[in-house]
């Protein structure tokens, strides 16, 4: 099937359908530390868009921001950058780094990411339901969220560390073009559209 990815356009989120990527055969897995680095692999450092393409990879110069994301009462901006704010999600994805260094494929040990629990809960109405997830500090770079006709599936990095995996076998039947994804300081919202306006007695089944 189709895999769904909710685009990250705060205030009316856009959807886009995307298939999976092909596998590139134009360089090999490279090694940083003791571990491979994977053939495509994205740079952990905040705001850059680097991907590993072959050693010559682990030279290029690579632009971040040092520290982390925050989202308080509409603003968006970075810790490290306090005077660069914006309301608009596109324009705070696009603020261009203010460090300078090499790229990091991993995370350093003392930042590696725990998997903790987070409280969601959810409502409908006759033509949608919503989810709600509370976390605070939601890394978007790091955050996806797919879905199909009966199923959704969400991992969020949030508080710089911290993952939350959410995968559900839904009640019923969804239109994943129709349906959309919020993201706040404090929580994310998942809108799904119904495809029919059938009460759901609860939010998931087993698969």
């Amino acid at each position: 099937c189709v895999c769904v990815c909710v685009g990250w356009l705060v205030g009316c989120l856009c959807v886009c359908f995307s298939l999976p990527l092909s596998t590139s055969t134009l360089a090999s897995p490279g090694t940083q530390g003791a571990r491979v680095v994977a053939l495509d692999q994205a740079c952990t450092r905040n705001a850059c868009k680097g991907r590993y393409q072959g050693p010559a990879s682990d030279t290029e110069e690579c632009v971040h921001h040092p520290q982390q994301p925050v989202f308080h009462e509409g603003m968006k901006y970075w810790s490290c950058c306090e005077k660069t704010r914006t309301h608009d999600f596109d324009e705070f994805m696009s603020i261009a780094g203010c460090a300078r260094g090499l790229h990091r494929w991993w995370r350093p040990e003392e930042e590696a990411t725990k998997l903790k629990e987070c409280r969601y809960d959810w409502f409908q109405s006759e033509t949608h339901v919503v989810i709600t997830i509370f976390a605070k500090c939601i890394d978007p770079e790091h955050t996806t969220v797919t879905a199909n006709s009966d199923a959704l599936s969400v991992s969020l990095l949030y508080q710089s560390n911290l993952k939350f995996d959410l995968d559900l076998h839904l009640t019923g039947p969804i239109v994943p073009a129709e349906s959309t994804v919020s993201l706040v300081s404090v929580k994310m919202e998942i809108k799904l559209k119904k495809a029919d306006a059938s009460a759901w007695s609860q939010l998931s089944t087993t698969a």
